[in-house]
């Protein structure tokens, strides 16, 4: 199965119709090896999708950890997933501060961290957000 299919069928088996527009952003944000804003996905439809629909779909697909949102950009990105996933885990971006190039990561261990900090204040953490900035492979070699 590929990125589009196991999306749809996540949400499915999470109570989510399939409906053109959430098939339409998916099958955008696949296509693409970059992180793209609301506005770049409605253009990339050939404006068939308005912003305010497209914002609606990511927020569905963030809900269900489909996507990522590059908080230093505000732009979402496809989450790398299979059929084995584990969505619950914890992933994060790397983010090359020549190119853009962004990498996601998975950070074993996360949830001791958001335990400490929960026990430490009066805060109950429902959710966290993680960037590292580096150069990538081919920008450290530059």
């Amino acid at each position: 199965m590929n990125y589009i299919d196991i999306a749809l069928k996540i949400l499915k088996d999470n109570g989510y119709k399939q409906t053109k527009p959430r098939q339409k952003v998916l099958e955008i944000l696949d296509k693409s090896n970059e992180s793209l804003s609301a506005y770049e996905i409605s253009d990339k439809s050939g404006k068939k999708l308005d912003v305010v629909t497209v914002y609606r779909v990511l927020e569905t697909l963030e809900q269900n950890n489909l996507i990522h949102k590059v908080v230093s950009t505000g732009k979402y990105r496809k989450c790398y997933i299979s059929e084995k996933s584990n969505l619950n885990k914890c992933h994060h971006n790397i983010i090359c501060k020549n190119c853009g190039y962004i990498e996601e990561i998975n950070c074993e261990g996360m949830n001791i961290i958001e335990k400490v900090i929960s026990s430490n204040s009066s805060f109950k953490i429902e959710n966290h957000v993680l960037e590292f900035y580096g150069l990538c492979q081919n920008c450290k070699l530059d």
